[in-house]
């Protein structure tokens, strides 16, 4: 979210995908799981965390996933109200940050990507 803030969303895009292509580059085997970005409490130009960002740099990120064939995960509709803010029960601050009470529903939403790619169990 800090690339976000630095450059707007495809600045943010551009950053990950830079980490991308260095981690398939040193660990070529290693299989990439995607995460979008949570939504915000606030829609601020000030800061350009907004609602409009956020979906923005998740668009990008599920396209580019799905055009490589990595899994991507979407927690923004796991933790956004019908206005795509943080549901209340979640929102931590009037920023980004989020309660402990996330955990949960946050770890509900890696468990089914977890088996994108058919990884045998150990």
């Amino acid at each position: 979210m800090n690339d976000v803030v630095s450059g707007g969303p495809e600045k943010a895009y551009e950053s990950a995908m830079e980490l991308v292509g260095i981690l398939t580059r040193e660990c070529p085997e290693t299989k990439l799981f995607l995460q979008g970005m949570t939504p915000s409490s606030i829609d601020s130009s000030y800061n350009k965390i907004t609602r409009d960002n956020i979906l923005s740099f998740n668009r990008l990120l599920k396209d580019s996933a799905e055009e490589k064939g990595y899994c991507y995960i979407d927690v923004f509709d796991v933790f956004a109200d019908e206005n795509g803010y943080i549901k209340k029960e979640y929102a931590g601050d009037h920023y980004v940050h989020m309660k402990s009470s996330a955990g949960r529903p946050w770890a509900e939403a890696l468990r089914d990507p977890a088996n994108y790619y058919n990884l045998p169990e150990e």
